[in-house]
């Protein structure tokens, strides 16, 4: 009997069985599509807009391609001879590929003979001038004498191999503004790391010429190259990304550091720690970490633009790895534009805590937290993935803020040893002749812990991010411990 002719009761079980999960796969898959559309649609609706709102507020949410501020040449630090080359470039297979290539092999030209890195300081945390001048004289680069005389006259001796290049950066370095890429894509910024790298380099060869003119008495000098340093840290960190302050972080902590070896010797004269004390006292590294964080949500929001461009997942960029996992496909599209809400709401809290002082221990697991309480997780994966690194950039930031506080309060330290012959036995004498107003510790926004030891100096600390006495005790890398302006007769293992 034919099967057609049956009436439906008489079907086979089969043919049933089958007729019903074809309606309900067909209604799944509406149901499905439905539920997409209306996710695409939700996510595109709230998306614009919290971008009508951003923008009436002044602050337009950047989108793919978006460009830094325009400067002119003349009054932009990256155009000069010796650091133009690192904006000629085309970008193959995501990397960039210099154009001007004897222009980068004399910026790599810029480079010390290799230390390791348990030999970079001394024992007493200084520079060890007699190591470098042995990994001087172990090449044949340098323009030495054939007679070695001291370390420090050695080093500046080999060090004059670079005279020329040092000197275009403290000309350039003069210039107010500066622009090492050219929009926020992921094709400019694929150059950063190699741009920043040479830069760092270039930082630690003023680095040794400080500690070398310092121990061969010109202080008027390894003035100078902190100056420098300072503004060479300026200068990187005008493109207003996170790996562009870490970068900053770093050179003004060893700006620091220069300062203290002389500090620690009692070289500088009164004028000298007067302009050590304004640089320190005009650092913001609260308020760059917020311009930073501003040009990292742009940079965050143009990935996910491209996610919805384009099917295709993007190239890693080093130092925003965690930026670049690709959208997993067959998702709704409204999910992106979800997580761009959040990477937002992420930013928005970020803010809100460092403009409360408030980037130390537990914030991390506070905004997350925070987050997923707020936003379902699958409106906010890709951005909760964002977060840790984010937030330990805070706790940097807050680490070099509060050196660069207890810096300024050691100058003023000094300046009162020089009139007094001994340091004071509270920090109240150096108001207001040799400070106006004396910084607070940045973990606790209470008073620095001072003390004047009986041989003579002093110990001075923070509490550090747990915000408790732990007796001026610095562990590194660990958040149980004191923040300590070091002393000298300190192991290398210190704040900076």
């Amino acid at each position: 009997m034919n099967p057609a002719s049956l009436t439906p009761s008489r079907r086979p079980l089969w043919f049933r069985l089958a007729r019903g999960s074809f309606f309900t796969a067909l209604t799944l898959a509406t149901l499905l599509a439905l539920l997409w559309a209306f996710e695409n649609w939700r996510g595109e609706r709230q998306w614009q807009a919290l971008v009508k709102s951003y923008a009436a507020k002044g602050d337009p949410l950047g989108f793919f391609g978006t460009s830094p501020a325009t400067v002119t040449d003349d009054q932009n630090v990256a155009m000069t001879p010796l650091l133009k080359p690192l904006l000629e470039y085309d970008v193959v297979k995501g990397e960039p590929v210099w154009r001007n290539t004897n222009g980068i092999a004399r910026l790599d030209g810029l480079k010390l003979p290799g230390l390791g890195a348990e030999e970079n300081k001394g024992s007493d945390g200084r520079t060890p001038l007699a190591r470098w001048q042995t990994a001087f004289r172990a090449t044949n680069s340098f323009p030495l004498p054939s007679t070695a005389g001291t370390p420090a006259a050695d080093i500046l001796a080999a060090l004059s191999l670079w005279k020329p290049e040092l000197d275009e950066l403290e000309t350039a370095t003069r210039r107010p503004f500066a622009r090492f890429i050219r929009s926020y894509t992921q094709e400019d910024i694929s150059s950063l790391l190699p741009q920043l790298s040479r830069g760092k380099a270039i930082s630690r060869i003023i680095q040794l010429r400080c500690a070398a003119r310092l121990a061969a008495g010109d202080t008027d000098g390894a003035l100078a190259d902190i100056e420098l340093n300072e503004r060479w840290a300026h200068a990187l960190g005008s493109d207003p990304l996170l790996i562009n302050q870490l970068v900053v972080i770093a050179l003004e902590t060893m700006g620091t550091g220069m300062a203290w070896e002389g500090l620690t010797d009692h070289r500088w004269n009164e004028a000298q720690l007067q302009r050590l004390q304004a640089l320190f006292a005009a650092r913001t590294p609260r308020e760059d970490l917020l311009r930073a964080l501003r040009g990292e949500r742009t940079f965050g929001l143009a990935m996910m633009e491209l996610w919805i461009r384009t099917p295709e997942p993007p190239k890693p960029v080093g130092g925003n790895d965690a930026s670049q996992a690709p959208f997993p496909r067959g998702l709704p599209r409204g999910w992106v534009r979800q997580n761009q809400i959040t990477l937002v709401r992420l930013h928005e809290l970020l803010a809100e805590q460092i403009g409360a002082h408030q980037t130390g221990r537990g914030l991390e697991t506070n905004i997350v937290r925070q987050l997923k309480k707020e936003r379902p997780w699958f409106y906010s994966q890709l951005t909760t993935a964002l977060a840790p690194a984010l937030i330990k950039t805070g706790a940097k930031v807050d680490r070099l803020l509060t050196i660069s506080r207890m810096a300024e309060i050691a100058c003023g330290l000094e300046r009162y040893r020089l009139a007094h012959q001994a340091y004071p036995e509270s920090l109240d004498a150096l108001v207001p002749d040799l400070l106006k107003t004396i910084p607070l510790d940045p973990c606790t926004a209470k008073p620095f812990q001072y003390q004047r030891v009986p041989d003579g100096s002093f110990r001075l600390f923070s509490l550090g991010p747990n915000g408790r006495d732990d007796g001026g005790v610095f562990v590194p890398d660990d958040e149980k411990s004191d923040w300590l302006w070091p002393l000298s007769t300190e192991t290398p293992k210190r704040m900076f």
